[in-house]
Formats: C-alpha cells, sequence, structure tokens
C-alpha cells in the first residue's frame, strides 16, 4: 500500500473540463486499485463538495497526477467483469447480482484461493453461468463447476447408496477432519479440496454400522468412531498438488503424454505441464470398511475431477505407503483398492524409512517395519 502526494487530477469517469479535485486531495493506493479523497470543485457553479471514491488504476495515468500508476493487471476489455468478480469473492463464498441486495453462492472449500490466481493468471472475461441448477465459472473455453450439492451414485456389484460432494460449510469439513484425525497416520493436511462420502439413507449407515459394531473383528478397536454416534461423513479424500517432491512415476505420465522436461525444469513446471493432481490423503472411518468405499472415492475423484478442479487436471496420482510383507502379497496379485478405482500401479517404487506400526491398542509398537511407496496414476474421465 502506498500513498501519493496531493494531486489535482481529473476523476476519470467525469468529462474533462467539469470537475476538479481541489489541491489537498489525496491518493491511497493498494494494488490495482486507488481511494481518493478530497474537495470536488464544480467548474460551471463554483461549488465545493468534499468526497470520497475508489477506481481502478489505468494504464495511461491523468495529466496532473504526480505518482504514476501501476501496470493494470488484466486487459481493458476483461477489466470491468473480472474486477467485479475479484471483489466479490471471499471467504469460499461468491456474492451475486445486486449489490445492495447480493445474492450468496457457497463454493467448495479450498477453491476460492486458487480461483482468484486463475483468474489472475488468465486474463479474460470470466463470467458465472447457471446450467442445470449448478454455477459455472467460464473464461475462453475454460469451465469450472463450483457447485457444492450433492450427487448419488449406486456403485457396481453393492447395494450401498452413496452420495458424493466438495465440503463446502463448516459441518461438513470439520466431519472429514475428525475421520482423518482418526483414521491416517498424517492426519488432516493445512489445505486441499475435499471430496467426502455419505450415505444418502441414514438408516442404511445405521443398520452397518451396528452390525460392524457386534462383530469380534473390527478395524482398528482403539478408534473413538467405535464408541461415538455415527457422523455423516463415512470417508474423504484430499486433494492437491504435489510440489515438494517429484516421484520417478511421473516417467510413465510423461510417457502416456508424450512430454519431456529437461534437467533443469522447476517442479512447478512440471506439474503445470502435466496437469497433475495428487490425492494427498484418503481414509474411510473404521466402522465402515471392507465396503470398497475408498475404492468408491478414488472413482469419483477420476471422473470429476476434470470438470470440479480449478487446476484444469489431466491426471491424478496416488502415493501409497505399505509395509513390505503386505507390498509382497500386493505383487502376488493381493487385491489393490487403488487399482480397482482404474489407476495404475508404476513399475517404479522407493524404499522409505521404518516406522513402528500401531498394535490393536492404537499404540505404536516396540519394533519397527521396513516400508515401501507405490505410485499410482491415471488419466482424468
Amino acid at each position: 500500500m502506498s500513498y501519493g502526494r496531493r494531486h489535482d487530477a481529473r476523476w476519470p469517469w467525469l468529462p474533462a473540463g467539469q470537475a476538479r479535485l481541489g489541491h489537498s486531495a489525496f491518493t491511497v493506493r493498494h494494488g490495482g486499485a486507488a481511494l481518493t479523497a478530497g474537495w470536488l470543485l464544480d467548474l460551471a457553479s463554483g461549488c465545493a463538495t468534499f468526497i470520497t471514491g475508489a477506481c481502478w488504476l489505468w494504464k495511461q495515468t491523468q495529466p496532473g497526477c504526480r505518482s504514476r500508476a501501476p501496470e493494470p493487471r488484466f486487459p481493458p476489455q476483461g477489466m470491468r467483469a473480472v474486477r467485479e468478480d475479484l471483489l466479490r469473492l471471499k471467504n469460499d463464498m461468491i456474492l451475486l447480482g445486486d449489490v445492495e441486495s447480493p445474492t450468496v453462492e457457497p463454493i467448495p472449500y479450498g477453491v476460492a484461493r486458487t480461483l482468484r490466481k486463475e483468474m489472475a493468471e488468465a486474463p479474460g472475461d470470466w463470467r458465472y453461468t447457471r446450467r442445470r441448477g449448478d454455477l459455472i465459472a467460464h473464461c475462453d473455453g475454460k469451465r469450472i463447476n463450483l457447485s457444492t450439492k450433492p450427487w448419488k451414485a449406486h456403485p457396481r456389484g453393492t447395494s450401498l447408496d452413496l452420495r458424493f460432494q466438495l465440503a463446502a460449510d463448516d459441518a461438513m469439513l470439520i466431519s472429514a477432519r475428525e475421520v482423518l484425525e482418526r483414521s491416517h497416520p498424517h492426519r488432516s493436511p493445512a489445505s486441499g479440496i475435499y471430496l467426502i462420502c455419505t450415505f444418502a439413507d441414514s438408516s442404511q449407515q445405521q443398520d452397518i454400522f451396528r452390525r460392524k459394531k457386534r462383530a469380534r473383528t473390527r478395524d482398528d478397536p482403539w478408534s473413538s468412531a467405535w464408541h461415538s454416534d455415527p457422523i455423516p461423513v463415512v470417508g474423504c479424500l484430499v486433494l492437491s498438488r504435489l510440489f515438494h517432491g517429484n516421484p520417478r512415476g511421473r516417467t510413465e505420465v510423461m510417457e502416456d503424454c508424450d512430454a519431456s522436461f529437461g534437467d533443469t525444469a522447476k517442479r512447478s513446471e512440471i506439474v503445470d505441464g502435466l496437469g497433475l493432481v495428487w490425492v494427498s490423503r484418503i481414509a474411510v472411518d473404521a466402522p465402515y470398511r471392507g465396503l470398497n468405499i475408498g475404492t468408491y472415492l478414488l472413482a469419483e475423484a477420476r471422473r470429476t475431477a476434470r470438470g470440479r478442479l480449478p487446476w484444469n487436471p489431466k491426471y491424478l496420482e496416488v502415493i501409497r505407503t505399505v509395509l513390505d510383507r503386505d507390498a509382497a502379497e500386493i505383487d502376488k496379485g493381493a487385491a489393490d483398492f487403488v487399482t480397482r478405482a482404474g489407476y495404475q500401479r508404476s513399475t517404479e517404487r522407493a524404499r522409505c524409512a521404518p516406522i513402528r506400526p500401531i498394535d490393536k491398542d492404537g499404540m505404536r509398537s516396540l519394533y519397527t517395519e521396513r516400508c515401501t511407496r507405490f505410485y499410482y496414476w491415471c488419466r482424468c474421465s
């Protein structure tokens, strides 16, 4: 933010020669906007009025200004639409319609920040339209579905009536993070877009919970999910982008899209060039494991990522850490919930440091086991 000196520049929206700011006017600038206050003198009547106003700074500075305006971030032909959308995209909500009585439209958690960046990097006229009840943001052929409404899915070979949606309100986000905190070893991440899974029929969820609770063997018997009332979210995954590493399995993605990068290429250039989105977390609450919900989550992410994520994704990548004994079983043909969702397991794998697995009491064991990291990838539908 910068404070300009006194000036007598004309207001850009008033006809030249009809009004002029007095010599005591001042301007406060922040980014591409300016707030100007001072005495407005009507040259025709001689009346003076103290006013304040905000305007967007243009490339050509008005004569008489002592400080030049910064370069505009957007071209003039798309300035009005982009300016309005940026000012009214706040707190994971979009304000549409009249400024005096706007319509509040929630958008998925984690999308607002990325959408602002997309608007800044992609000059053009961003607009919002309705299609079959969904809110669509589009610009120059690029479309992003910002709807937060759940959609139903009936997976083949099962009687489960599941519902998926991108988390948008605090209740869903808290429930999703609760599942991650007690089901995933790395807890919930600080950022990302949450795809959550719930039961469309709560009575079906209650029946499954009671049946699993009566069973002699339980997954994670120490989990608090067994001793509290069922929460709506039964599983979730988090979508983000991986910049703090460059897995060797990405070479197969490069071969699939016939792309190549030099040795000096930045990680961000590789991620953007391949259109990669990383599934950073995936977890299913203990009472609902064994129902293939993790597979259904990955399948829905593959099916909907291209139209609902703001990064223009082309591929999804998953990195899974398993114990060596479990990795040997997978190599022999054991069930792999990631490949069942349509993902390909790379032949490239990495060894990682030994870990202390969690025992049946929820405590870290005294001995350590070696681990293997698998890399999975798939093309977005």
